[in-house]
Order: C-alpha cells, then sequence, then structure tokens
C-alpha cells in the first residue's frame, strides 16, 4: 500500500494478505460475523457476503465479512489509505472430507464484502493461472531439483548416513530443522521428502556422494575435530625432554585370545621419557573420566611435576574431557602418527615388561579386583640411574 495516487489508477483498489504484507496484523484482526472483537470495534456492522460452488467432486463455501478500519490504523503512516479489513473463511467438503481455511486480508476499497470476495477470487485466478503454465509448460511439479536440494541439506544434517538410515530420520530431522529455523520447506517438497523411498534417497544423493573430496566417505565428526587440534609428535621428535613428559597407553583388556565385549579390568600405563619412571593405574572399565582420575592419582605420586603426556589415537585420549583437563593443568598433549607403534616405543616396553608380566593376561573383571596386583605393578616402577637421584633429592 505504498503506491501513490500518480502510481495507479483513480478507481483502483489495493488488496493484500495480511500473511504477507503485515504478519503482526494477525493479533489484530478477528471478526466472528456480527461484530469486531477489539478496543473501539463492537459498534462496527459488518457487510458480508456468501457463496457456495459446486463443482469437480467438491462443494465449497466462502463467506467474506469485512468491516471499516479504525481511524488509529488508517493514520499509521504504513498505511494512509486503509479503509477495510476482511476475513474469508472457504469451507470445502470433498467426498465427506471437509476442511476448512481462513484468511485475513487490508484493502484501500470500501468495506463491501462482495466486491473484495470477487477481487480476491480474481487474484487466485491469476495465481491459478501462472501455476498451471509452470506445472504443464515447464513440468514445475514434476522437476526433482528441489527434492534433491532438500535431501542433500538433510543428508548433510545427519553426517552423511546411508539412504536406509536417512529414510527413517526425515519425519524428526524436518520437524527439529524446521522448529530451530535451519530449513523452511515447501509444502509440495516436503510432502514428497516425507514419501520418498530409501532407494529413490540413494539415487538423488548418488552425484553428491562422488563429489565428497573426489572420495565417497562421511564427513569427519568432532573426534575427529578433537584430534587434528592436538599436534602430532614422533619417536625422533622426542629430542631430550627434562622428567615430566610422559608416554601414555591403555591395556585395553586383561585376557587373552580374540577380543570381546563387556567391561573389563584396563591399565593405563604412563612411562616418563627422560627416567622411565612407569606409573601404572588400575580403571574398573574403560572411561575418560576415570583417565583424568588416573592422571590425578599419577601425578600426586610422582617426584617430579607432570609437564605433558603423549598418546595415540584411542577415543579414552582423544576427547573434549581430557583435553580441557591438560589445558587446565598446563600440560601438553600431543598424539601419536596413527598405527605407528614406533612412536610410543617407551610405552609399550613397560605394557609388557611391567604389566603383562605382573597382571596377566587373564580376564579381570569386577570392583574389587584393582587392589594387590596393581600395587605390586606400582611398586615395580622402572628406577634408573635419574630417577633414583630425582627420589632422593
Amino acid at each position: 500500500m505504498a503506491s501513490t495516487d500518480s502510481d495507479r489508477p483513480q478507481d483502483a483498489c489495493l488488496l493484500g494478505w495480511v500473511g504477507q504484507v503485515c504478519p503482526d496484523l494477525h493479533t489484530l484482526i478477528s471478526i466472528d460475523g456480527k461484530s469486531v472483537r477489539g478496543s473501539g470495534w463492537a459498534h462496527m456492522e459488518p457487510s458480508i457476503f456468501e457463496t457456495l460452488d459446486k463443482g469437480h467432486g467438491r462443494i465449497e463455501t466462502r463467506h467474506c465479512v469485512a468491516v471499516s478500519a479504525p481511524d488509529y490504523m488508517s493514520e499509521l503512516n504504513r498505511w494512509p489509505r486503509l479503509k477495510s479489513l476482511v476475513r474469508i473463511e472457504r469451507t470445502r467438503d470433498i467426498g465427506g472430507q471437509v476442511s476448512v481455511q481462513t484468511q485475513y486480508l487490508i484493502s484501500s476499497a470500501a468495506p463491501d464484502a462482495r466486491h473484495l470476495l470477487e477481487a480476491s477470487r480474481m487474484h487466485w485466478a491469476i495465481a491459478n493461472g501462472l501455476h498451471h503454465c509452470l506445472d504443464v509448460t515447464f513440468r514445475e511439479d514434476a522437476s526433482t531439483v528441489r527434492l534433491r536440494n532438500a535431501l542433500t541439506v538433510l543428508w548433510e544434517a545427519a553426517d552423511r548416513i546411508c539412504g536406509k538410515r536417512l529414510k527413517a530420520l526425515i519425519p524428526k530431522l524436518v520437524d527439529a530443522m524446521e522448529r530451530h529455523g535451519h530449513l523452511d520447506l515447501d509444502p509440495v517438497v516436503k510432502a514428497k521428502l516425507l514419501q520418498v523411498s530409501a532407494a529413490t534417497i540413494e539415487r538423488m544423493l548418488a552425484n553428491a556422494r562422488a563429489h565428497i573430496d573426489g572420495q565417497r566417505k562421511r564427513r569427519t565428526g568432532v573426534g575427529s575435530a578433537i584430534r587434528r587440534s592436538i599436534p602430532v609428535r614422533t619417536f625422533a621428535d622426542w629430542r631430550d625432554p627434562p622428567p615430566g613428559f610422559f608416554e601414555i597407553d591403555m591395556v585395553e583388556k586383561h585376557c587373552g585370545g580374540s577380543k570381546i565385549d563387556g567391561e573389563f579390568v584396563h591399565t593405563l600405563t604412563l612411562t616418563d621419557i627422560a627416567s622411565g619412571w612407569t606409573e601404572c593405574v588400575a580403571m574398573r572399565v574403560r572411561n575418560q573420566r576415570l583417565v583424568i582420575e588416573g592422571f590425578e592419582k599419577a601425578a600426586a605420586d610422582l617426584p617430579f611435576a607432570m609437564l605433558g603426556v603423549d598418546s595415540d589415537h584411542d577415543s579414552a585420549f582423544m576427547n573434549q574431557s581430557v583435553l580441557d583437563y591438560c589445558k587446565g593443568r598446563g600440560l601438553v598433549q600431543t598424539r601419536s602418527r596413527a598405527y605407528k607403534k614406533n612412536d610410543q616405543a617407551w610405552v609399550e616396553q613397560k605394557n609388557g615388561a611391567v604389566v603383562r608380566r605382573l597382571v596377566g593376561y587373564g580376564r579381570l573383571s569386577g570392583v574389587s579386583m584393582p587392589g594387590t596386583r596393581w600395587r605390586s605393578c606400582t611398586r615395580h616402577r622402572g628406577y634408573t640411574l635419574t630417577s633414583s637421584s630425582l627420589r632422593s633429592s
């Protein structure tokens, strides 16, 4: 309604849908057919007009109510020619299935319900003609571009999972992303998304999968980001460090033969590079919080300060909790190269010479197990000349 008299014919009027041109007016317009609810509106007499159409297997009733706009609304700079507020209620009956749609409009025309209803229907006739052209001539509804783009967005948000898993996740994922404002889907596209099959998902995402850095692989997650933030230290990078820099490792399960699932006792082994001093901390289960407790326990027993830790890519070490602990204590945290056991030669040697030799390979579990055997393991530290001198000083 920003048009001026020079922009339009004198007998023309403007009609706008409230949801499109002014969403905040929804709370101001509420017409019940006899009066307008709101301060100073109850005395207004509405103009009412109703039509009934039958055809194409449906019965459609249109009920239009129009009232004069309050003076304070027409005085607003944004709507200087506002004259009427309109409500159109469409009731559609298709084979006994009844649906109701209500729309609110504002107009610069007088509050004539019949005239305003006809004007709104003319608008829909234009819109339907354009849609028919797009659908029949350009086959817009048959195009899969928008569906493919929507699937790609959901696939990325779901960490590039397979089509079968994405199919099951789509309803909840669409709801969550729309609720948080990350997705705004056209109703037609949304309906197709909820009906798409797993095979169609795989077919539509084939090109996207083929162009992921030239390889078909999933995106790295949070653990990979943490791992990349920790610098690599190889066997040759140690040089001649002062006491306090430890290689750490986890003796995964005290069991022989093949690995099996279950909660078994683990040993956290810490070996000082400079002195060979070795601390072994028993853990009832494999847990990052227990790793931090093991650091605290080992640091309390050391004759020198702990300065840094170097580990492999074990998830018990490559996590946010351990990373925050090391930063908070001022410890230098580094990691070895993947699948390079030589980068942790010192602690790997102690795993065999100390832990396996004294505790063995038997499968151990239970709260009471980290006891006598680990006390003897702790007493059997790697005392070298350097560590003995540090101990006596």
